[in-house]
């Protein structure tokens, strides 16, 4: 686990000694002249009552102070920001929980009315979850391992629909004005060739047949920044997660994802096609104890839910998801599920997960890391 506290640095002493023929109190006198600038100092560092001084001056030492002790907590906050969990040093415990299962998208109420948890503790209330209740074999510095050796069931991944059909509901003269506005512009923008994977999906959702749409994710991670950056890390996690849980002597062996990674799009294109979507990984390793090399053979899944969320808008655009969405409530449109698939083989020596390491039709970049 990643303590919120490990950004922070406590420097104490070392005071660095000057040479100066002044006596020992001006060792001093030169840090203090930088928060007491507003005083006038002797030869022997004691302050004078000259007419300079500020009559303020105890106040401005006080707000030197307390803008540098601003300062440092806003940047503990920042740092912080990106942990995994946040240690108090006071109490001596961790005051939040490892990222689980249920770390992929909020928590809140479901589909159906049924409340969805987050940061669910992954192996119980043991002090020792984080290395699977096994501090002495395993470790999990970072609390975000999830691989595990042997077969297991797809992530459990929790989807929600704010535009459910509705058979009572009621469209308006409005709705049908934007039915007819956002046909127009879904034929313009295909006929001109413009946002090939957003416009196949939204065609998708407008022909209500609720099927799941087969997506080229190859094309995606080649073409999207933040999907190919996703995607990469999955493929150093599964890594670092491999040896982490090898038992050193076992040739062969499966390997299988507890939980999925949340990728952002970031390119307009496929934001509209996917925007946020899940990746897992299966596979199976090899294990050469001569060479001290791995070779994974693993395939990476990818799943979203296309649909409208309420409150929200296009990214690109600022058009409110609220219109679209509304045709799903009178059966106009029916949301679906877009699913992908690749294949990767890798080959690293035991111990340079974060280097470089050889993947067919796509090199890994150097010292990708799990976020």
């Amino acid at each position: 686990m990643v303590s919120g506290s490990s950004h922070r640095q406590l420097h104490q002493g070392g005071r660095r000694a000057f040479r100066s023929r002044t006596s020992p109190r001006c060792r001093e006198c030169r840090v203090n002249r930088l928060f007491r600038k507003y005083e006038m100092f002797d030869k022997d560092c004691e302050p004078t009552d000259n007419a300079g001084q500020s009559e303020g001056k105890g106040q401005n030492m006080k707000r030197s102070h307390l803008i540098a002790v601003l300062v440092g907590f806003m940047a503990i906050v920042a740092f912080a920001n990106t942990a995994s969990a946040y240690y108090h040093p006071g109490l001596g415990r961790f005051t939040s929980r490892d990222p689980g299962p249920a770390r992929v998208g909020s928590g809140g109420m479901g589909a159906g009315g049924q409340f969805v948890p987050r940061d669910q503790y992954v192996d119980g209330m043991n002090l020792y979850q984080y290395a699977s209740s096994n501090p002495i074999a395993r470790s999990d510095a970072w609390g975000l391992k999830d691989y595990k050796i042997g077969t297991g069931p797809k992530p459990d991944i929790k989807w929600d629909n704010g535009y459910a059909y509705d058979p009572n509901a009621d469209w308006t003269w409005g709705d049908l004005y934007a039915w007819n506005k956002y046909g127009a512009l879904l034929g313009g923008a295909q006929a001109l060739g413009h946002l090939p994977n957003g416009t196949r999906a939204y065609r998708h959702y407008r022909d209500k047949t609720g099927k799941d749409l087969w997506v080229n994710y190859e094309n995606a991670i080649a073409d999207d920044g933040g999907i190919d950056n996703g995607f990469k890390a999955e493929l150093a996690g599964a890594q670092a997660d491999i040896e982490r849980e090898h038992d050193g002597k076992t040739q062969q062996f499966s390997v299988y994802s507890t939980s999925a990674r949340l990728v952002n799009s970031s390119t307009e294109d496929w934001q509209k096609a996917l925007g946020g979507h899940n990746i897992w990984g299966t596979g199976t390793v090899t294990y050469d104890p001569a060479k001290c090399t791995y070779t994974l053979q693993i395939k990476v899944d990818m799943e979203d839910f296309y649909n409208f969320n309420k409150g929200q808008a296009d990214l690109a655009t600022g058009l409110p998801d609220d219109e679209n969405g509304r045709f799903e409530v009178f059966g106009w449109a029916k949301s679906f599920y877009s699913r992908g698939q690749v294949t990767r083989t890798i080959t690293w020596k035991k111990g340079e997960a974060d280097k470089t390491t050889q993947i067919e039709g796509d090199p890994r970049r150097s010292g990708s890391r799990r976020r």
